[in-house]
């Protein structure tokens, strides 16, 4: 029975040198079934590494990442405890997907993140946070990479990326960039790094001409460090329409009452990892809807221009006068 289940594998092997991919990728998936069935987990992960990387070699990237996948899956239904082999492997495979070749390989390094979680280690391994930032970064998709670098400790990578943002962004939305990862930086508690990170776009909080979010920035993170519930609440309503701005900061701010301001009784840290990812997920989905939506109405305009030039080409056409066109014949 060994030696009919290695001969499976190696012919899976050949399938995959020879070039026929996707039946390599199917005997593979049923290997994985089989030995499954006979719980042997380990042996799964083995393969799905093995297979992987054979896959990489071949750039076969879709089928790569359904793989991988696949073993995210096995481990998180089979509670199989986070451990640095493991995720030296994954990250090791993640690598191997060059940017822009699918966005499937951030799928399956998602589902890593939630297996890596735990007591200890609510925001999931920063590793993975990190790798898949810079992935995201030489995707150029910053908002996605800022996601996942307000997880760290680095403000210079963030301030990088927040620069880069802002030039896709009209100018007067620039500094509520500035502003959203301020308040994403208090949800996760990270008040000092919050500071450190203001003062790196302004460095000189004092004059008058400050702009409005970077302002509201500044004195949120002072009353999150100093505790000062009067500074906060007077903030909040002096600076309300800057807050109302963007619908995620309310949901920020709701999180900061409850966890900095004990506004409430239950202690919100350990969920502010998801929904702060949830948030800006949802929003960028947003306003890639409303740019696809945007060039569909641009292309819908140029249409009907070329339509209405046609047309009036054909009316002038058809209104010409017989005797010109007869005299124009001889």
């Amino acid at each position: 029975m060994k030696k009919f289940k290695f001969s499976k594998e190696k012919l899976a092997k050949e399938k995959i040198e020879n070039g026929l991919h996707y039946e390599a990728h199917q005997l593979i998936k049923s290997i994985i079934n089989r030995k499954l069935q006979k719980n042997q987990i380990s042996n799964c992960i083995s393969v799905i590494f093995y297979f992987s990387l054979k896959f990489a070699t071949a750039e076969q990237y879709v089928l790569l990442c359904d793989l991988m996948y696949q073993c995210c899956l096995i481990l998180t239904q089979h509670d199989i405890e986070f451990n640095l082999e493991y995720a030296n492997k994954i990250i090791e495979i993640f690598q191997k997907c060059p940017p822009n070749s699918t966005e499937e390989k951030y799928k399956f390094m998602n589902k890593s993140i939630l297996w890596s979680k735990s007591e200890e280690n609510v925001y999931g391994y920063l590793e993975f946070h990190k790798v898949i930032g810079y992935a995201y970064f030489e995707d150029k998709q910053y908002s996605l990479a800022h996601n996942h670098f307000i997880y760290l400790d680095d403000n210079d990578i963030l301030y990088e990326i927040i620069c880069l943002w802002r030039k896709e962004a009209y100018p007067s939305e620039s500094h509520f960039f500035v502003l959203r990862t301020i308040l994403c930086l208090l949800v996760l508690d990270k008040f000092d790094q919050a500071l450190n990170l203001i003062n790196m776009f302004e460095t000189n909080l004092n004059r008058q001409d400050v702009p409005l979010p970077i302002q509201l920035a500044y004195l949120i993170t002072s009353s999150c460090i100093y505790k000062s519930l009067a500074l906060y609440e007077d903030v909040k309503y002096k600076y309300r329409l800057i807050l109302n701005y963007d619908p995620d900061f309310q949901k920020y701010i709701n999180i900061i009452d409850a966890a900095v301001f004990n506004k409430k009784k239950h202690n919100l840290f350990k969920e502010n990892s998801q929904l702060v990812y949830e948030y800006q997920r949802e929003r960028e989905q947003e306003r890639r809807k409303q740019m696809r939506f945007e060039i569909n109405l641009d292309r819908k305009g140029n249409n009907q221009n070329k339509q209405l030039m046609n047309k009036k080409v054909n009316n002038k056409n058809f209104n010409t006068n017989p005797k010109d066109v007869s005299q124009q014949n001889v």
